[in-house]
């Protein structure tokens, strides 16, 4: 949904993201074993850093972007519709003009 420019598909993601992170949490080792440790500090590293380039000034801009060109589509779909529009009611003046000669 985000990369169709849906505002609300960065918070769907971003919710996803604090939902992993907080699973991952409580799931600390007792031990700290080395391969553990490792299992566990990639499990909130790596939604951070989701995270963190959500929030990035990148993203922000790729998201502008992907508004921008989500915008333009609407005005194409409602420009070829409004085009569909008026050659339906063309071809109907045209049956009736037909009609009557």
């Amino acid at each position: 949904m985000m990369s169709r420019g849906h505002a609300c598909g960065m918070w769907i993601l971003a919710a996803i993201l604090v939902g992993c992170f907080l699973a991952v949490l409580p799931t600390a080792p007792a031990h700290w074993r080395r391969y553990e440790l490792m299992f566990y500090v990639l499990g909130l590293l790596f939604p951070l850093l989701g995270l963190l380039s959500l929030n990035s000034e990148r993203g922000r801009e790729l998201r502008l972007q992907w508004r921008i060109i989500r915008s333009e589509r609407k005005e194409i779909r409602q420009e070829m519709r409004r085009r569909k529009d008026l050659e339906k009611h063309r071809e109907n003046l045209r049956k009736r003009n037909a009609l009557r000669e």
